[in-house]
Protein backbone atom coordinates (compact mmCIF):
# COMPACT_ATOMS: atom_id res chain seq x y z
CA UNK A 1 0.00 0.00 0.00
CA UNK A 2 1.16 3.51 -0.82
CA UNK A 3 0.82 6.39 1.64
CA UNK A 4 -2.18 8.71 1.14
CA UNK A 5 -0.04 11.63 0.03
CA UNK A 6 1.25 9.57 -2.88
CA UNK A 7 -2.29 8.79 -4.00
CA UNK A 8 -3.07 12.46 -3.61
CA UNK A 9 -0.10 13.28 -5.78
CA UNK A 10 -1.27 10.85 -8.44
CA UNK A 11 -4.69 12.53 -8.33
CA UNK A 12 -3.10 15.94 -8.84
CA UNK A 13 -0.99 14.58 -11.68
CA UNK A 14 -4.09 13.08 -13.28
CA UNK A 15 -5.93 16.38 -12.82
CA UNK A 16 -3.00 18.14 -14.48
CA UNK A 17 -3.31 15.74 -17.41
CA UNK A 18 -7.02 16.49 -17.73
CA UNK A 19 -6.26 20.21 -17.77
CA UNK A 20 -3.61 19.73 -20.44
CA UNK A 21 -5.96 17.59 -22.51
CA UNK A 22 -8.55 20.39 -22.25
CA UNK A 23 -5.92 22.72 -23.69
CA UNK A 24 -5.23 20.13 -26.38
CA UNK A 25 -8.90 20.26 -27.28
CA UNK A 26 -8.69 24.04 -27.60
CA UNK A 27 -5.58 23.80 -29.77
CA UNK A 28 -7.01 21.19 -32.10
CA UNK A 29 -10.50 22.67 -32.24
CA UNK A 30 -9.66 25.05 -35.04
CA UNK A 31 -7.70 22.28 -36.80
CA UNK A 32 -10.82 20.12 -36.77
CA UNK A 33 -12.73 23.06 -38.25
CA UNK A 34 -10.15 23.33 -41.03
CA UNK A 35 -10.43 19.60 -41.63
CA UNK A 36 -14.21 19.87 -41.84
CA UNK A 37 -13.90 22.76 -44.29
CA UNK A 38 -11.57 20.78 -46.54
CA UNK A 39 -13.96 17.86 -46.33
CA UNK A 40 -16.93 20.02 -47.36
CA UNK A 41 -14.97 21.41 -50.30
CA UNK A 42 -13.97 17.90 -51.36
CA UNK A 43 -17.58 16.71 -51.04
CA UNK A 44 -18.78 19.65 -53.13
CA UNK A 45 -16.35 18.68 -55.88
CA UNK A 46 -17.55 15.08 -55.64
CA UNK A 47 -21.21 16.18 -55.93
CA UNK A 48 -20.52 18.40 -58.90
CA UNK A 49 -18.52 15.70 -60.65
CA UNK A 50 -19.74 12.29 -61.68
CA UNK A 51 -18.35 8.80 -61.50
CA UNK A 52 -16.15 6.69 -59.30
CA UNK A 53 -12.98 8.61 -60.15
CA UNK A 54 -14.32 11.77 -58.53
CA UNK A 55 -15.44 9.86 -55.43
CA UNK A 56 -11.98 8.33 -55.09
CA UNK A 57 -10.49 11.78 -55.51
CA UNK A 58 -12.66 13.09 -52.66
CA UNK A 59 -11.47 10.33 -50.36
CA UNK A 60 -7.88 10.98 -51.40
CA UNK A 61 -8.25 14.66 -50.50
CA UNK A 62 -9.69 13.79 -47.10
CA UNK A 63 -6.99 11.20 -46.43
CA UNK A 64 -4.31 13.74 -47.32
CA UNK A 65 -5.84 16.25 -44.90
CA UNK A 66 -6.06 13.65 -42.12
CA UNK A 67 -2.42 12.62 -42.64
CA UNK A 68 -1.28 16.23 -42.41
CA UNK A 69 -3.49 16.73 -39.36
CA UNK A 70 -1.92 13.69 -37.68
CA UNK A 71 1.60 14.86 -38.41
CA UNK A 72 0.89 18.38 -37.18
CA UNK A 73 -0.51 17.09 -33.88
CA UNK A 74 2.49 14.77 -33.47
CA UNK A 75 4.87 17.67 -34.10
CA UNK A 76 3.19 19.62 -31.28
CA UNK A 77 2.44 16.83 -28.81
CA UNK A 78 5.54 14.66 -28.93
CA UNK A 79 8.05 17.28 -27.67
CA UNK A 80 5.66 18.19 -24.83
CA UNK A 81 5.44 14.53 -23.85
CA UNK A 82 9.21 14.00 -23.99
CA UNK A 83 9.92 17.27 -22.20
CA UNK A 84 7.65 16.46 -19.25
CA UNK A 85 9.02 12.92 -19.09
CA UNK A 86 12.65 14.06 -18.91
CA UNK A 87 12.01 17.10 -16.70
CA UNK A 88 9.53 15.45 -14.35
CA UNK A 89 11.88 15.95 -11.37
CA UNK A 90 12.00 19.78 -11.49
CA UNK A 91 8.44 20.09 -12.86
CA UNK A 92 6.77 18.07 -10.08
CA UNK A 93 7.20 20.71 -7.32
CA UNK A 94 6.30 23.49 -9.76
CA UNK A 95 3.12 21.84 -11.03
CA UNK A 96 1.99 19.80 -8.03
CA UNK A 97 3.69 21.46 -5.05
CA UNK A 98 6.51 20.38 -2.72
CA UNK A 99 4.14 18.22 -0.71
CA UNK A 100 3.74 15.82 -3.62
CA UNK A 101 7.33 15.10 -4.63
CA UNK A 102 6.60 11.37 -4.45
CA UNK A 103 4.25 11.84 -7.42
CA UNK A 104 7.18 12.32 -9.81
CA UNK A 105 6.93 8.76 -11.23
CA UNK A 106 3.20 9.25 -11.90
CA UNK A 107 3.81 12.53 -13.73
CA UNK A 108 6.58 10.90 -15.76
CA UNK A 109 4.28 8.08 -16.85
CA UNK A 110 1.30 10.35 -17.54
CA UNK A 111 3.54 12.44 -19.80
CA UNK A 112 3.56 9.53 -22.22
CA UNK A 113 -0.24 9.63 -22.40
CA UNK A 114 -0.19 13.27 -23.50
CA UNK A 115 1.63 12.56 -26.75
CA UNK A 116 -0.81 9.78 -27.61
CA UNK A 117 -3.78 11.99 -26.69
CA UNK A 118 -2.56 14.64 -29.12
CA UNK A 119 -2.48 12.34 -32.17
CA UNK A 120 -5.73 10.59 -31.22
CA UNK A 121 -7.49 13.82 -32.16
CA UNK A 122 -6.49 13.26 -35.78
CA UNK A 123 -8.54 10.06 -35.96
CA UNK A 124 -11.40 11.62 -33.98
CA UNK A 125 -11.45 14.53 -36.43
CA UNK A 126 -11.34 12.17 -39.41
CA UNK A 127 -14.34 10.17 -38.22
CA UNK A 128 -16.29 13.33 -37.40
CA UNK A 129 -15.47 14.94 -40.73
CA UNK A 130 -16.59 11.82 -42.61
CA UNK A 131 -19.87 11.66 -40.63
CA UNK A 132 -18.81 8.52 -38.74
CA UNK A 133 -19.47 9.81 -35.25
CA UNK A 134 -21.10 6.53 -34.30
CA UNK A 135 -17.88 4.70 -35.15
CA UNK A 136 -15.92 6.94 -32.81
CA UNK A 137 -18.49 6.16 -30.11
CA UNK A 138 -17.57 2.49 -30.50
CA UNK A 139 -13.86 3.32 -30.23
CA UNK A 140 -14.48 5.37 -27.10
CA UNK A 141 -16.54 2.53 -25.66
CA UNK A 142 -13.75 0.02 -26.19
CA UNK A 143 -11.29 2.41 -24.51
CA UNK A 144 -13.61 2.68 -21.49
CA UNK A 145 -13.79 -1.11 -21.23
CA UNK A 146 -10.00 -1.32 -21.54
CA UNK A 147 -9.52 1.36 -18.87
CA UNK A 148 -11.79 -0.45 -16.43
CA UNK A 149 -10.05 -3.78 -16.98
CA UNK A 150 -6.57 -2.28 -16.75
CA UNK A 151 -7.37 -0.42 -13.53
CA UNK A 152 -8.79 -3.57 -11.95
CA UNK A 153 -5.61 -5.47 -12.81
CA UNK A 154 -2.85 -2.88 -12.39
CA UNK A 155 -3.94 -0.84 -9.35
CA UNK A 156 -3.96 -3.79 -6.92
CA UNK A 157 -0.53 -4.83 -8.19
CA UNK A 158 1.26 -1.50 -8.65
CA UNK A 159 -0.87 1.11 -6.89
CA UNK A 160 -0.84 4.66 -8.23
CA UNK A 161 1.78 3.81 -10.87
CA UNK A 162 -0.50 1.07 -12.14
CA UNK A 163 -3.28 3.66 -12.51
CA UNK A 164 -0.88 5.89 -14.46
CA UNK A 165 0.07 3.09 -16.83
CA UNK A 166 -3.61 2.22 -17.25
CA UNK A 167 -4.17 5.77 -18.49
CA UNK A 168 -1.34 5.45 -21.02
CA UNK A 169 -2.60 2.11 -22.34
CA UNK A 170 -6.19 3.40 -22.51
CA UNK A 171 -5.06 6.25 -24.77
CA UNK A 172 -3.17 3.69 -26.85
CA UNK A 173 -6.29 1.52 -27.21
CA UNK A 174 -8.30 4.56 -28.28
CA UNK A 175 -5.63 5.49 -30.82
CA UNK A 176 -5.42 2.01 -32.33
CA UNK A 177 -9.21 1.75 -32.54
CA UNK A 178 -9.44 5.20 -34.12
CA UNK A 179 -6.71 4.35 -36.64
CA UNK A 180 -8.45 1.10 -37.64
CA UNK A 181 -11.80 2.84 -38.11
CA UNK A 182 -10.17 5.68 -40.05
CA UNK A 183 -8.51 3.12 -42.32
CA UNK A 184 -11.89 1.50 -42.93
CA UNK A 185 -13.93 4.64 -43.70
CA UNK A 186 -11.39 7.22 -44.89
CA UNK A 187 -8.16 5.48 -45.85
CA UNK A 188 -4.90 4.13 -44.51
CA UNK A 189 -2.92 6.74 -42.57
CA UNK A 190 0.79 5.77 -42.87
CA UNK A 191 1.56 6.29 -39.19
CA UNK A 192 5.10 4.87 -39.21
CA UNK A 193 6.14 6.80 -42.31
CA UNK A 194 4.75 10.05 -40.92
CA UNK A 195 6.10 9.55 -37.40
CA UNK A 196 9.65 8.24 -37.36
CA UNK A 197 11.46 11.50 -38.15
CA UNK A 198 9.39 13.46 -35.63
CA UNK A 199 9.85 10.78 -32.97
CA UNK A 200 13.61 10.70 -33.59
CA UNK A 201 13.85 14.51 -33.29
CA UNK A 202 12.01 14.31 -29.96
CA UNK A 203 14.28 11.56 -28.64
CA UNK A 204 17.35 13.60 -29.57
CA UNK A 205 15.82 16.59 -27.81
CA UNK A 206 15.24 14.47 -24.70
CA UNK A 207 18.84 13.27 -24.71
CA UNK A 208 20.07 16.84 -25.12
CA UNK A 209 18.15 18.23 -22.15
CA UNK A 210 18.65 15.25 -19.85
CA UNK A 211 21.92 16.66 -18.37
CA UNK A 212 19.93 19.80 -17.50
CA UNK A 213 17.15 17.89 -15.74
CA UNK A 214 18.69 18.66 -12.34
CA UNK A 215 17.85 22.35 -12.69
CA UNK A 216 15.23 23.30 -10.14
CA UNK A 217 12.74 26.10 -9.69
CA UNK A 218 12.31 28.55 -12.50
CA UNK A 219 15.72 27.56 -13.87
CA UNK A 220 13.81 24.73 -15.55
CA UNK A 221 13.07 27.32 -18.26
CA UNK A 222 16.66 26.82 -19.45
CA UNK A 223 16.25 23.18 -20.54
CA UNK A 224 12.77 23.95 -21.87
CA UNK A 225 14.02 26.69 -24.19
CA UNK A 226 17.12 24.66 -25.11
CA UNK A 227 14.98 21.66 -25.90
CA UNK A 228 12.70 23.71 -28.14
CA UNK A 229 15.70 24.95 -30.12
CA UNK A 230 17.20 21.46 -30.44
CA UNK A 231 13.86 19.96 -31.45
CA UNK A 232 13.18 22.60 -34.10
CA UNK A 233 16.69 22.19 -35.48
CA UNK A 234 16.47 18.42 -35.83
CA UNK A 235 12.94 18.59 -37.28
CA UNK A 236 14.43 20.64 -40.10
CA UNK A 237 17.66 18.63 -40.31
CA UNK A 238 15.81 15.31 -40.54
CA UNK A 239 13.31 16.85 -42.97
CA UNK A 240 10.43 15.89 -40.74
CA UNK A 241 8.63 18.91 -42.18
CA UNK A 242 8.95 19.77 -45.87
CA UNK A 243 8.20 23.02 -47.68
CA UNK A 244 4.82 21.82 -48.89
CA UNK A 245 3.73 20.98 -45.34
CA UNK A 246 5.00 24.33 -44.05
CA UNK A 247 2.98 26.06 -46.76
CA UNK A 248 -0.09 23.99 -45.87
CA UNK A 249 0.31 24.94 -42.19
CA UNK A 250 0.58 28.62 -43.10
CA UNK A 251 -2.60 28.46 -45.16
CA UNK A 252 -4.40 26.69 -42.31
CA UNK A 253 -3.26 29.37 -39.85
CA UNK A 254 -4.40 32.09 -42.26
CA UNK A 255 -7.87 30.49 -42.50
CA UNK A 256 -8.05 30.27 -38.70
CA UNK A 257 -7.65 34.03 -38.27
Amino acid sequence: MCPPHVYGGWWKAATFQVAVEFLIGSVVGWLVARLRRQTRLAERRAIEAEGLRDELGRRADLLDAVSRFYKGLLLMGWPVSVGIFVLAHPLTPLLLGHGFLASEPALRVLALALGIAFVNNAFIGALNASDRQSSFTWAAGWSVVANLALNLVLIPLFGYQGASWATVMTELVLGVAGWILTSRYVGHVPVLQLSWRVVLAGVIMGAAIYPLSTFEGFKVAIPIVSGAVVYAGFVLLLRALNREEIGWARRALALAR
